[in-house]
């Protein structure tokens, strides 16, 4: 006899699960008013088992939040140092540029006016 076919209307069990041996298994009211099997122990071990298993995929989860939020702003810290440096270098390059070229020209007192008009700076609002 198979499972569905030892059911009785009412969901009891009514087969035996070893020959002759009546087991009779305890039923649970469920919310519906239909009769269901009650919970093992290795069930409910199952079922705290997920529980703990959900409760450390959510902490994984905050953990790697965290480290990204960390590596992000070193990020942005490398990023502005690279900026900075490039800019530094930029202006130190123009500098000895124009400098040289207009000191070779006779005009090196206007070098300064040329070199504060076309260096970079840069925009404090964005960093």
């Amino acid at each position: 006899m198979s499972y569905l076919e030892s059911i009785n209307y009412d969901g009891q069990y009514g087969g035996n699960i070893a020959a002759g041996a009546g087991v009779a298994q305890q039923q649970m009211q469920t919310p519906g008013g239909m009769q269901s099997p009650a919970l093992t122990g290795w069930q409910k071990f199952g079922y705290v088992m997920d529980g703990i298993g959900a409760i450390g995929g959510l902490w994984g989860a905050i953990q790697q939040n965290k480290i990204a939020k960390q590596q992000l702003a070193l990020s942005k810290e490398a990023y502005n140092t690279n900026m900075n440096n490039t800019i530094k270098t930029y202006n130190t390059a123009l500098e000895d540029r124009i400098r040289a070229r207009y000191t070779m020209e006779g005009r090196a007192d206007q070098a300064d006016a040329y070199i504060q008009d076309n260096k970079l700076t840069r925009d404090k609002s964005g960093a």
